[in-house]
C-alpha cells in the first residue's frame, strides 16, 4: 500500500515492481536510467505517483530505435590529434542531435 504525503501517493520499488509484474531489479534499473524519476527518501527509492503516470504514458525509445554512427576508419594511423577529436564533435553534432 502506498505511503501518502499531503494528498500525494508515494510507491516503494517493492510496490511498484508489485503493481508492474516485473523485478525490484527493473524498477531500480528504470530509476537509474532516469525513465523513472524517483526521489531518496529515508534510503529508499520512493515514486511520486505523478512520476509514474508520466512513465506508464511517455514513450521510450529502444535501443535498436536509435540511430547509431561509426567512427569506424576516421582515425587512420591509430592516433588520436586535436583536429580528430574536431571532426567527431562535427558527426556527433550533425548526425546524433534531433
Amino acid at each position: 500500500m502506498p505511503l501518502v504525503v499531503e494528498d500525494v501517493k508515494l510507491y516503494s520499488v517493492k510496490e511498484l515492481s508489485e503493481l508492474l509484474s516485473v523485478t525490484k531489479a527493473a524498477v531500480l534499473r528504470y530509476i537509474k536510467t532516469d525513465r523513472l524519476k524517483a526521489q531518496m527518501l529515508g534510503g529508499k527509492w520512493m515514486v511520486a505517483s505523478d512520476n509514474l503516470r508520466e512513465f506508464l504514458t511517455a514513450s521510450y525509445k529502444k535501443p535498436e530505435d536509435v540511430k547509431r554512427v561509426s567512427l569506424e576508419g576516421m582515425f587512420s594511423d591509430g592516433t588520436i590529434t586535436d583536429e580528430d577529436i574536431e571532426k567527431v564533435k562535427t558527426v556527433w553534432e550533425t548526425e546524433t542531435l534531433p
